[in-house]
């Protein structure tokens, strides 16, 4: 009985977990452009995460995502930062610094993407799923 309990209980987390079936794109960007937000997720357990800002420029995050709970990810840029941009970070949060994400926590609901920032001053976000057309960064060559 408590084999079938402990089999019950896994079937029920699997099934519970967000699935990634192929390549997702949340956040849609309005031409001309004074800013936008899109994330890529893949089936293979990776990102990009594409900030551009009119004054700043554009900034591009790639890195891993892994399952946390039932409905959210935990992502993680390949690009980590140095003790002193550490500190950094802990003040401004990886919105004002797509650069580095580190444990960001993303909620999937629906259709719809929320960030829950790590700093408690930056407000919750969210991105609408849209389609792979119209992700606005071009994929590099070797990438």
């Amino acid at each position: 009985m408590k084999k079938v309990i402990i089999l019950f209980a896994i079937i029920v987390f699997i099934s519970c977990a967000p699935k990634v079936q192929d390549s997702q794109l949340y956040g849609k960007c309005k031409i001309p452009m004074y800013g936008c937000t899109q994330l890529l997720l893949n089936k293979n357990n990776t990102f990009e995460f594409y900030v551009f800002t009119d004054v700043g420029g554009e900034n591009l995050a790639k890195g891993k995502w892994r399952v946390h709970n039932a409905d959210t990810l935990v992502l993680n840029s390949y690009l980590r930062p140095s003790k002193e941009e550490i500190e950094e970070f802990k003040i401004f949060s990886s919105y004002s610094n797509p650069e580095y994400i580190v444990d960001q926590l993303v909620v999937l609901k629906k259709n719809r993407i929320f960030y829950i920032p790590l700093n408690k001053d930056v407000k919750v976000f969210s991105l609408v799923k849209t389609k792979l057309k119209q992700r606005m960064w071009k994929q590099k060559p070797n990438a």
